[in-house]
């Protein structure tokens, strides 16, 4: 790895040691009002570290593949990382209170939410499939926990069935970039364009392995439009925070309201935040 190779992945470094730093903080002191500050503190140090890969100001940002052609942090990039960071970040002030008043498992929440994000920055910057892959696993497995980590049965159900769900959908898109990858010969996404533009007959595998992929990012996307993730409309449940899945086909916030605070209010959309004051 060189220098230049680290300024310009360091947003994505910053929230990986701020998943550590916060544990370890949450296991040292056992201090919510700690812990969120810490975590507001890298989320803001990472948006800072975007925003010097943007304007160049410490070194000149290379346009380049990084890391054997699997990362690219160009402009594109680079806003995604913005939108991720400033809805995390004013989540977690606005949801401040209320996770005091939560208790238990809060930062456990707050520590799920970061290693999410992680895979997030990870994702729309990822230009091959297995990169992909791995970056869809690490910022959607979180979002199990988070689903059932009120320990409720309703709670419970939110977690196995996005866990079955996903797994599902999840299969078919890999089993999709197989076939791709078995066709192409590759699995870098410029090589793979190449391949595709200058094809001269279209096989069957081709489409099935296409029809795949879709499916699978369908099947995703699926979960938070039906409400699988925990978006219910009763139960006595809280999931405070962000639910951002971010990728090249989608982007999506979702929060829970617990019930007893709120009982007027009911979350009809994945896309609706109703904060109880």
């Amino acid at each position: 790895m060189t220098t230049q190779e680290l300024w310009m992945i360091l947003p994505i470094v910053i929230i990986g040691l701020s998943v550590l730093v916060t544990t370890i903080t949450e296991i040292t002191y056992n201090n919510l009002n700690r812990t969120i500050s810490i975590s507001l503190l890298f989320i803001l140090i990472s948006f800072i570290a975007s925003l010097n890969v943007w304007f160049g100001w410490t070194f000149t940002p290379s346009l380049e593949l990084l890391f054997g052609n699997s990362i690219s942090v160009d402009k594109f990039a680079l806003f995604f990382y913005f939108l991720i960071l400033l809805v995390t970040f004013f989540t977690l002030l606005i949801s401040r209170s209320y996770l005091v008043e939560m208790k238990k498992d809060s930062g456990e929440l707050i520590i799920l939410l970061l290693l999410s994000i992680s895979g997030m920055l990870v994702l729309v910057s990822a230009r091959e499939l297995i990169t992909i892959y791995v970056a869809l696993e690490l910022s959607s497995l979180p979002l199990i926990a988070l689903g059932a980590i009120r320990r409720g049965k309703f709670s419970a159900e939110v977690g196995i069935k996005f866990f079955i769900l996903s797994s599902v959908a999840t299969a078919v898109l890999l089993y999709g970039f197989v076939f791709l990858y078995g066709f192409t010969g590759t699995t870098h996404l410029d090589r793979i364009f190449y391949e595709l533009v200058n094809i001269q007959n279209v096989e069957p595998a081709l489409i099935f392995s296409i029809v795949a992929i879709i499916a699978g990012f369908v099947g995703i996307l699926f979960l938070f439009i039906t409400g699988e993730t925990g978006l219910l409309n009763d139960g006595d449940i809280l999931l405070g925070g962000t639910l951002a899945f971010c990728g090249v086909q989608c982007i999506a916030l979702a929060t829970v309201l617990n019930r007893k605070y709120a009982p007027k209010y009911k979350v009809a959309t994945w896309l609706t935040y109703q904060y109880p004051l």
